[in-house]
C-alpha cells in the first residue's frame, strides 16, 4: 500500500508542476534549500512559498487510496521535501460540489471522477486532469431473484445511482443508451 501512496504523491507533485504552480530555476530567489514550492494560489511566480495543499475527496470506496494515504500520513511524508507542511482535507458528497469548491479557489487538488471535472472545465475551471487514479470502482448490482442475461433485462427496473453529473450516472446512462434503453 505504501507504494500506492508514493505513486499518488508523485502524481500530485506532477500535477503541481504541470499546472505551472511550482517554481523553476529561473526564479531561484523564491526557492529555499529544501525545494519549497514558490508560487501563490494563482500559479504566478514571486508569491509566498506554498506550504499548504487543500485536497478535495469523497469518502467512498472509490477514493480509498486517497483516504489510506491520508490516514497513514503518506501525503505529509512524501510532500514534506517540497516544503508542504500542512494538508487540509475537504470532504464532499459528490464531484459537483467538489468542483464548485475548486472553481472558487477553495481546493488545490481534487480526487474526483472525470465527468464533474469536464463540466467544470467547460465552465472555466483552469485545471488539468493529470492521471486516472481509480478505473474499476463502480458496479451494477441486481437482487438474486432478478433474471439477468443482458442489458435489456434492466428495462422497467428502478436503477439507483449518484446524481446527474457524477461519473457513475454518466457512465450508466451512456451504457443504457448504447444498449437501446432510454433513460
Amino acid at each position: 500500500m505504501k507504494k500506492l501512496g508514493i505513486l499518488l504523491a508523485l502524481l500530485l507533485v506532477a500535477s503541481i508542476f504541470v499546472s505551472g504552480c511550482a517554481s523553476n530555476n529561473e526564479n531561484k530567489g523564491n526557492v529555499s534549500d529544501n525545494k519549497t514550492v514558490a508560487s501563490n494560489a494563482s500559479g504566478s511566480q514571486g508569491g509566498a512559498p506554498v506550504t499548504e495543499i487543500k485536497f478535495g475527496y469523497q469518502p467512498s470506496t472509490h477514493q480509498i487510496a486517497y483516504m489510506t494515504a491520508a490516514a497513514k500520513d503518506w501525503w505529509k511524508q512524501d510532500l514534506a521535501p517540497f516544503g508542504i507542511t500542512n494538508i487540509k482535507e475537504n470532504s464532499f458528497p459528490t464531484g459537483d460540489p467538489e468542483m464548485q469548491a475548486m472553481m472558487s479557489g477553495d481546493l488545490d487538488v481534487a480526487y474526483v471522477g472525470s465527468a464533474p471535472v469536464i463540466t467544470a472545465l467547460s465552465q472555466g475551471l483552469d485545471a488539468k486532469i493529470v492521471a486516472p487514479v481509480q478505473t474499476n470502482g463502480s458496479s451494477l448490482v441486481l437482487r438474486n431473484e432478478s433474471k439477468y442475461e443482458g442489458p435489456k433485462d434492466l428495462k422497467g427496473l428502478k436503477i439507483a445511482t449518484y446524481p446527474p453529473g457524477t461519473i457513475q450516472d454518466t457512465v450508466l446512462r451512456e451504457w443504457l443508451t448504447e444498449n437501446g434503453i432510454s433513460c
